[in-house]
């Protein structure tokens, strides 16, 4: 008896399971509040439930032994891509959770639920919708696929769905992800490249690779890759955000190895009861088949023994003389001799008997198989109901031969098996065991439970004794009418009998019951144990902390002589002793701190000159319209503010290609203009570096920074700065600022220069919009006004004059222009003037210019009569707005007309051109054609001539007049 050998892919499915449960309570330990934390351990407890339930599978034999776990991989399996879907949308973009998107993955949260449901809903009421069980009379042990048990009508649904349509469709947001969207920060583009690479490698060991390794191990190792996959994202991403811990520290660092050994120590002690639990069923068993081969033994014994008494018995005198007066007494005698013998015989040849050990009368036996086979020579055994007891009988029998060896009679006895039930009853194992022989046909030859010989009936429907009819030997399982379960032995004997040893489940595997149960406790209790000295060595190892964060809180109360008593010689008291210098150092600093003030104060009278300086160059760059001027005066603005050796602009040209060098401080700067300095986008400088990267390149000591480009025109720089300027999302160029001393650049000054370099970005990037903006608009006036110009002349021309309105008359206006009305038409503006008729008569005029599009073509003079009568500025407003829509309207009429003409014009060319395709004849075109354009507005007359060779001189001409 040996310890179980596990099959090594068995023991991995099972590290696998351990080494999931273990991450799946570690990361809820860690913050179970967390939302990507609460899925990753979900997903993990899939997957140690699927891992432990392959292990069961491959050491499994029989379909009861897989049952529980069939049904929870149908539940699990088709869980998985959901739930990988939904895990990964956690990690990566938890976003889309506050977005439309969040309802599709409600569905995949429903698909990942369904398979679990269904399972439920076919256990209880057996509907076979989706779950049906492992198949007893199919399954030949191992790893089955989760078709074969889940092949109810909504089976072939739920696996297309879950496990093909859905790893197809979770490819496309991590595609997206992992190469398309922008938001996402590089360390989850990194991740989700990394799903995406997990999610291949399972395809390819699904498909490809599950036809050459064994059923089961590409789902093993599949599930194994996507632990240790998605658990390195999810720590990646944890490391990444800083996602903060919640609860105390002691009960944390507790539960964390509580959750790391308690998983391992209950996989080691399951793994040592199943192998004890092994050996204990196997010596139960053993015992089974150690009563068996001891009853067979001793069974065979007895039918030895009781054939050769009767072989003895046949060869004496009295019974080889087939006198029946000398065979009776010997007879009687052998019955009494052996008390189980209910009847000892002999018979002639012809099968009748000769003599008989009781008073019963002769019979013929010549139809018995035991008469048959003894006349024929051999000894003879036949088991039947005797006709004389009435009950299962053994009949053995021998051939009477003469002094010449020949058969002249048949010597028998027919026993009731009593003594071989008594020796069946005597091998019993434990109380409800049982012990039977059965002979052809499912006779039962003995037995010691009292029903079977008591109905004197065969038992071929019983289920050992169908088995033994059907060739199974050794151990066997079974369930009886009543449901118990049984644990058999079946042995064959010879003469065609079978001896069955069987004995309840419950009671053989008592001791197996006992150990689980005690395998349980003693998990609880280690887990328990582990769980105390973890919690009070980590109260131990605390207490200096807790006295360090007690004196922590003093200090910050005001309390600075606070120390902290070093209780330890370890690290702990190294950190005590450490604390207790630095509150010694904090009272010495506490002691300067008007020097430390001094130093800060001057430290923020420089960041206040910088601002000063910062806002002075930006009210400059923001007031400063052309570029030009703008660089020219901001750079050197920068240097005088900063007190900078250098200030340079570059912008980039219209390629994108170059940094040129527009504003440089300094006869460098002029220099550096005048031989077009500039830099190539991609070569090694700091403006190429600072450009391509968008922010600020430092270099605190020139000479050793690896970019760096040296300027002969600049031999004093020794710290050198390059700033991006930044407008609107894109780079425009940089700004280089360098100065005589090293280390000259802190990190306020590059702040205040970096803000300052964006503010001048923008004002760059304003002034030139506002330029390009100018341009356009000026453009777009220019030509509209020439045009409006060309029609206002067109329509003017043959006309002068205009129109008065006064007394209710209405009159064309005649006689030369008011001074008002010049003024206005020259100066563009309202214009109000009073005179004097003569006497007592007083005008004031208001004349106010009419414009269409800022071009004024005419004026409108108002008139009030009476020395009294002034322009109010509300009627004068009034006038000037009632103007300014009689000039649109003008501009509107005018543009109308100009239309109409157009249109006129348009239809007349067709008009034309019709007529000129309604002939083929070149004279009759040639008329029509001079005939159409001489009726033409403002045409007096029209002609073709027509030159030809002279050989075919023709000439043609047409003429036509037309008044106007």
């Amino acid at each position: 008896m040996t310890l179980q050998a596990f099959p090594l892919q068995q023991l991995l499915a099972w590290s696998l399971a351990i080494l999931a449960l273990i991450l799946a309570l570690y990361v809820l330990v860690l913050n179970s509040r967390n939302r990507g934390n609460t899925h990753l351990a979900a997903l993990l407890l899939v997957f140690a439930v699927n891992t432990l339930v392959l292990g069961v599978f491959w050491g499994a034999q029989t379909a009861d032994e897989v049952s529980w776990a069939a049904a929870l991989v149908a539940m699990t399996s088709p869980a998985v891509l959901p739930l990988l879907l939904i895990v990964a949308v956690v990690l990566l973009k938890p976003e889309w959770f506050k977005t439309w998107i969040r309802y599709p993955l409600f569905v995949v949260y429903g698909l990942a639920v369904l398979p679990a449901l269904l399972v439920v809903l076919d256990l209880l009421t057996g509907a076979g919708l989706y779950y049906t069980g492992v198949n007893p009379l199919r399954y030949m042990g191992g790893f089955v696929d989760l078709p074969e048990f889940a092949a109810g009508t909504l089976g072939n649904l739920v696996r297309l769905v879950n496990m093909r349509f859905l790893p197809a469709l979770s490819m496309l947001p991590l595609i997206y992800l992992a190469f398309f969207d922008r938001e996402i920060s590089g360390v989850r583009r990194r991740l989700a490249r990394l799903l995406l690479a997990a999610q291949i490698i399972a395809l390819v060991l699904q498909m490809v690779l599950a036809r050459v390794l064994p059923p089961g191990l590409p789902t093993l190792l599949t599930i194994g890759q996507y632990i240790v996959v998605y658990a390195f994202a999810a720590f990646q991403e944890l490391v990444s955000e800083g996602r903060l811990q919640g609860g105390r520290l002691r009960p944390r660092l507790t539960a964390m190895v509580l959750v790391i050994s308690a998983p391992l120590l209950a996989g080691s002690i399951a793994l040592i009861s199943v192998n004890v639990n092994e050996l204990l069923r196997q010596s139960a068993l053993g015992r089974l088949e150690s009563s068996s081969e001891l009853l067979a033994y001793n069974i065979t014994s007895w039918m030895d023994f009781n054939r050769k008494s009767l072989a003895l018995l046949a060869s004496r005198p009295e019974i080889t003389s087939m006198n029946p007066n000398f065979q009776k007494p010997v007879l009687q005698d052998f019955a009494v001799a052996y008390p189980y013998m209910y009847l000892v015989s002999t018979t002639d040849l012809a099968g009748f008997n000769v003599a008989r050990s009781d008073e019963s009368d002769l019979i013929d036996y010549s139809d018995r198989e035991w008469y048959q086979q003894a006349v024929a020579g051999q000894s003879g055994l036949q088991t039947l109901i005797g006709r004389t007891s009435g009950v299962p009988a053994l009949i053995m029998s021998e051939p009477i031969r003469n002094g010449s060896g020949e058969v002249i009679g048949v010597s028998m006895f027919a026993s009731t098996l009593t003594d071989i039930s008594d020796l069946l009853a005597r091998y019993r194992v434990g109380d409800t065991g049982l012990a039977y022989l059965v002979g052809p046909q499912g006779l039962i030859l003995a037995s010691d439970l009292e029903f079977f010989t008591a109905q004197q009936t065969t038992i071929l429907s019983y289920p050992p004794a169908a088995a033994l009819t059907g060739g199974a030997r050794g151990t066997y399982r079974f369930d009886d009418e009543n449901g118990v379960r049984w644990q058999a032995y079946i042995a064959e004997m010879e003469n065609n009998w079978g001896l069955i040893i069987q004995v309840n489940e419950q009671e053989l595997l008592v001791q197996v019951r006992a150990l689980r149960v005690l395998s349980i406790a003693g998990v609880l209790a280690s887990a328990l144990i582990l769980m105390g000295l973890s919690w009070l060595a980590f109260r131990q190892a605390f207490r200096p902390v807790e006295e360090l964060t007690a004196a922590v809180l003093d200090i910050t109360a005001g309390s600075i002589e606070r120390e902290v008593p070093v209780l330890s010689e370890d690290e702990l008291g190294f950190l005590a002793d450490a604390f207790n210098q630095m509150t010694a150092r904090l009272r010495s600093l506490i002691a300067g701190l008007e020097t430390q003030v001094a130093d800060r104060t001057r430290d923020l009278e420089q960041r206040a000159a910088y601002l000063e300086a910062a806002s002075t160059v930006s009210q400059a760059a923001t007031s400063i319209l052309d570029t030009e001027s703008l660089l020219s005066q901001t750079v050197n603005l920068i240097r005088d503010r900063f007190g900078l050796y250098y200030v340079g602009l570059f912008l980039l040209d219209g390629t994108g290609e170059w940094a040129v060098l527009r504003a440089g401080t300094g006869e460098a700067g002029r220099v550096m203009m005048a031989r077009g300095h500039r830099h190539h986008i991609g070569a090694r400088s700091m403006i190429s570096w600072c450009i391509e990267n968008a922010e600020a390149r430092i270099a605190l000591r020139a000479e050793s920074d690896a970019v760096r480009q040296v300027t002969a025109e600049l031999p004093e720089t020794r710290s050198e700065a390059a700033l991006p300027l930044r407008s609107r999302g894109r780079v425009l160029g940089a700004l280089t600022v360098q100065h005589t001393q090293e280390d000259a650049f802190d990190a306020s000054a590059i702040a205040v220069l970096q803000t300052m370099a964006d503010q001048l970005a923008v004002a760059l990037d304003n002034a030139e919009l506002i330029a390009t903006t100018q341009e356009a608009l000026e453009a777009t006036r220019r030509a509209y006004g020439e045009t409006s110009e060309a029609g206002w002349q067109r329509y003017l021309s043959g006309r002068s004059g205009g129109y008065r309105y006064a007394y209710r008359a209405f009159s064309a206006a005649v006689g030369p222009w008011s001074p008002a009305m010049t003024e206005a038409l020259q100066a563009g503006r309202s214009v109000i003037y009073r005179d004097s008729t003569g006497g007592d008569v007083w005008r004031n005029t208001l004349t106010i210019p009419l414009r269409v599009r800022e071009r004024v073509i005419g004026v409108l003079d108002f008139r009030k009569s009476g020395a009294e009568a002034v322009w109010l500025d509300d009627e004068r407003l009034l006038l000037e707005a009632v103007v300014a829509e009689l000039g649109q309207a003008l501009e509107s009429a005018q543009l109308y007309q100009e239309t109409q003409s157009r249109a006129a014009n348009e239809r007349l060319i067709g008009e034309i051109a019709s007529q000129l395709r309604q002939s083929l004849d070149v004279s009759t075109v040639l008329q029509t054609a001079v005939t159409q354009l001489g009726r033409l507005p403002g045409v007096a007359e029209a002609a073709v001539h027509v030159t030809l060779p002279e050989s075919l001189a023709v000439g043609a001409a047409a003429s036509t007049e037309a008044k106007l």
